[in-house]
């Protein structure tokens, strides 16, 4: 008999994080208790054969892996195994804290199974070579008999955390840079650096609804405002649900704005530069797996005073040093 339910976990297959593993670990000692999960790496495990034996194969993507659970001297031949399938969005350290509760979920099974078995009973199965994961979907009941395998963990491919999360269109509404209502659009990206933090650029087109007038004394006419900008930001990431995701953002934005006189004098036009750092929010509702409604909010703060705009000797227009603006629209998400 198993003088007490503890495993050694061994993997097979891609390499994994150290904070991958951890998860894993530490979702299986809260089922078996704390340090009773060992990774056969360790060397902690290595000989003790009161300990069941785990082995985990997995892809190199983490969205599928497969997990034999088998015994030794008296719970030798309780063998059983599951394949598990997780969804593409699904977080790295979730799908690896799934995969330890798993494993202490067929430990325990096991365990109850091998206490129950009379000692007379109990004969020692052959080994097999593991199975690699297969398509099943979640807690398939596919069963095989193996013998463990060590292999040694490094960290995960960079390529695997950089990659884009979405690209975003969106109608935009503006207060303060330019005179009037002032409403647009923005085309922004979003791509992974860490498991949570992201990177944002993004690039937008403002355009003012109105026109400002220039006095009579210049021939009357009025003047034209738009900007184009380009915007870098940093937004830790947040998760309420599988669905809601949402970043506080902080970054810099670099504008050129344009204005553009008309009436009976000649056309005339200028340009200011308008640097910004900036702060805001967005959330994404997720409708599909590609697909996600997203609402977004910034407040700017303008790095340098902003110029004075001057018509016929009198001033006409001045941006706000603080101005903020709102954003609704779609993402294609990845």
């Amino acid at each position: 008999m198993i003088t007490h339910v503890c495993v050694a976990i061994q993997l097979l297959g891609a390499a994994a994080a150290p904070d991958a593993v951890q998860a894993l670990q530490q979702h299986c000692d809260s089922v078996l208790g704390a340090g009773e999960c060992r990774m056969a790496r360790d060397g902690s495990s290595d000989g003790k054969t009161e300990c069941w034996r785990a082995t985990l194969v997995r892809t190199v993507d983490d969205v599928m892996a497969s997990i034999v659970v088998d015994g030794s001297d008296a719970a030798a031949g309780h063998v059983a195994q599951r394949d598990v399938t997780f969804q593409s969005n699904d977080e790295r350290t979730d799908r690896w804290a799934t995969l330890g509760l798993v494993i202490a979920a067929l430990v325990t099974q096991q365990e109850h199974a091998a206490a129950s078995t009379p000692p007379a009973t109990a004969t020692a199965a052959p080994a097999a070579e593991p199975r690699p994961p297969t398509g099943s979907h979640w807690f398939s009941r596919d069963r095989s008999e193996t013998e463990p395998a060590t292999i040694s963990e490094e960290l995960e491919s960079s390529h695997e955390l950089l990659h884009l999360a979405d690209v975003r269109l969106l109608a935009v509404a503006d207060v303060g840079r330019l005179p009037w209502a002032t409403v647009g659009a923005r085309l922004a990206a979003t791509s992974g650096v860490t498991r949570y933090l992201d990177v944002e650029i993004g690039f937008a087109y403002l355009a003012s609804t109105g026109a400002a007038a220039i006095p009579m004394s210049a021939g009357g006419g009025g003047v034209h405002f738009n900007l184009l900008s380009a915007t870098l930001g940093l937004c830790p990431r947040s998760r309420v649900n599988t669905r809601l995701t949402g970043h506080v953002c902080l970054g810099g934005d670099v504008a050129e704005m344009t204005a553009t006189a008309f009436g009976p004098a000649q056309p005339e036009r200028a340009h200011a530069w308008l640097p910004n750092a900036w702060v805001g929010f967005d959330s994404a509702l997720r409708l599909t797996r590609h697909l996600a409604l997203v609402a977004e909010f910034k407040t700017e703060l303008a790095v340098t005073g902003p110029p004075l705009i001057v018509g016929a000797g009198t001033a006409i227009f001045q941006a706000s040093r603080l101005t903020e603006n709102v954003a609704f629209g779609i993402a294609g998400t990845f």
